[in-house]
């Protein structure tokens, strides 16, 4: 619930409204046999942990349709996703 306590129960229960519209805004994309297949080549590829090689298949999946940026911190996917052309949140580490 309140992990490590950073929210008090009160602040908790006030933010649970807006965490609930902010959910709803969401698409989630299903996992499909392909996105695990696309992921599998991803892990092979560019030597990325199942998680890394999941998000990097789902953005390159969602790149046919739409362009998206990637908010992202760990530097071996950053390193994969610029490789196939993804826009990375921030630019430089």
């Amino acid at each position: 619930m309140r992990k490590g306590n950073r929210l008090s129960a009160l602040r908790f229960e006030a933010a649970l409204p807006e965490l609930e519209r902010y959910w709803e805004s969401l698409y989630a994309h299903a996992v499909t046999d392909r996105l695990i297949e696309a992921s599998s080549a991803a892990a092979r590829d560019h030597a990325l942990r199942a998680y890394d090689a999941l998000h990097l298949a789902t953005i390159t999946a969602f790149q046919e349709v739409r362009q998206l940026t990637l908010a992202c911190w760990d530097q071996e996917l950053r390193d994969a996703a610029r490789e196939r052309g993804v826009p990375l949140l921030p630019e430089r580490l």
